[in-house]
């Protein structure tokens, strides 16, 4: 897992979600790496 985390870094991701057991916790996951992504400030 951290060799991922690695290798997603280097091509410029700024989020990993590790896939929880259950459909609902993915969802929330995914739904509040969405709106931290989305309430960041632009770049410039």
């Amino acid at each position: 897992m951290i060799e991922c985390r690695q290798r997603l870094g280097g091509m410029g991701a700024e989020r990993y979600i590790h896939k929880p057991p259950t459909l609902d916790e993915f969802v929330d996951q995914v739904g509040r790496a969405i709106k931290e992504l989305l309430n960041r400030p632009a770049k410039a």
